[in-house]
């Protein structure tokens, strides 16, 4: 079933959603080239120990993945409007928004890599084997590929791929519950990771400032997980912002009846 002609021409000519999907585009191409330059050119040179370099270059890897998926699905929405016949038909096969979906999944993973990330630095904080953090440091990387593709394996299996739609939404009716249950989830990790990184943090600083045993190395292990727990905390803290604004927002619009009454034909898209 297609969507309907009124809303695929609204869309058709609203502006600041191309805007949007232009930036969008963009945005997508910049972050592919930055984390290329940055792992080809720094992340060998920096004082990270072996295998926190494995979470970062994980992250790395779903970044890039998450860009990508971003920018095809944005080139596939501008295209079918650029080459469409009439307004009504700039829309796409529905099979297209397995993109979208899992686009939508991989924030999971960035999640859990920074969990890995704060899970090794705890067990090298307190000098446990190079052995044990490989093993959670990987254990970690699995999770966050295995853990998003079963979920929205389930989440979205039910969702209908026949048709045409002018767009994708990673939030539909069928899959609102176990989103939003989710998000609560990642909001609980979000913040035990944040809680747990500021202690580290903490403790590091002070122990290196009180610590008067002259143990070289274990003064270099303090001093890389301060260096590392100072780069990735500022931005676990805004990924945190973030899905509260997101949590926010879904929670306002679905109790906005004005909003509801002005978009409904756009929230019936989702259900």
């Amino acid at each position: 079933m297609d969507t309907d002609c009124a809303l695929v021409e609204e869309l058709y000519d609203y502006v600041p959603f191309h805007i949007v999907q232009w930036l969008m585009m963009f945005v997508s191409l910049a972050s592919l080239i930055l984390i290329c330059y940055a792992s080809c050119r720094y992340l060998h040179r920096t004082i990270f120990e072996n295998i926190t370099k494995e979470l970062i270059f994980a992250l790395y890897l779903y970044i890039g993945l998450y860009s990508v998926l971003l920018f095809v699905v944005h080139v596939s929405y501008l295209t079918y409007r650029y080459t469409a016949k009439d307004k009504c038909d700039a829309q796409f096969p529905r099979p297209w928004c397995i993109l979208r979906f899992c686009h939508a999944m991989l924030a999971v993973s960035f999640i859990v890599v920074h969990v890995g990330i704060t899970a090794q630095h705890l067990l090298s904080t307190f000098h446990f084997r190079s052995r044990s953090q490989k093993i959670v440091a990987r254990i970690a990387i699995v999770i966050s590929f295995v853990y998003p593709a079963v979920f929205g394996t389930i989440t979205y299996w039910n969702e209908p791929m026949q048709g045409r739609t002018a767009y994708c939404y990673g939030v539909t009716g069928g899959s609102v519950n176990l989103l939003m249950a989710n998000l609560g989830v990642i909001l609980a990790l979000h913040i035990i990771n944040i809680s747990t990184s500021i202690l580290l943090l903490k403790y590091n600083h002070d122990s290196l400032r009180t610590d008067q045993s002259f143990d070289l190395v274990r003064s270099f292990h303090r001093r890389q997980n301060l260096y590392a727990m100072q780069q990735f905390l500022p931005i676990s803290a805004v990924f945190a912002v973030v899905f509260l604004i997101f949590c926010g927002n879904y929670y306002f619009f679905k109790n906005n009846q004005e909003f509801k009454k002005k978009y409904g034909d756009l929230c019936a898209l989702t259900k």
